[in-house]
């Protein structure tokens, strides 16, 4: 087993798990953020991970033709995880309880632009009764 492939899964786990104790979920909309092209370019992967977020469930990223390796995990906090950090993380001055503050609105707004932002969470899984199908596991 090559080293990279160890140190890189080491990564994306305590990435991940660092994500939850930081409050993010698990997205499994990131896997549809980037083409099997990127993921398989490591000048991309080692930039912009194989997903969008290290909350994703990714498997193992191995293509058939194995000259085009990218990374097998991803190594680097994805774009979803930065924005939902930004959005939950906000100092906010005059925030009222039960209204989201336009800061907080402007955060949060930004997702509907961006694709690398999509979010759906276990309860949106098709194994949770979702019915999206780009959204799962170890796609």
């Amino acid at each position: 087993v090559p080293q990279t492939f160890l140190e890189e899964a080491m990564i994306e786990t305590v990435a991940h798990e660092v994500g939850h104790t930081l409050g993010l979920r698990h997205n499994f909309k990131a896997s549809t953020a980037w083409s099997q092209e990127q993921t398989n370019t490591r000048s991309w992967t080692t930039v912009h991970g194989i997903s969008a977020s290290v909350m994703d469930y990714n498997p193992v990223n191995v293509p058939s033709n194995r000259t085009l390796q990218g990374q097998y995990y991803t190594t680097v906090v994805g774009p979803y995880d930065k924005h939902a950090i930004r959005y939950g993380y906000t100092p906010v001055d005059g925030e009222l309880s039960g209204e989201q503050h336009p800061t907080l609105a402007s955060i949060a707004a930004e997702s509907s632009a961006r694709h690398e932002l999509n979010f759906a969470t276990d309860e949106d899984a098709p194994r949770s009764n979702g019915n999206d199908p780009t959204v799962s596991t170890w796609d």
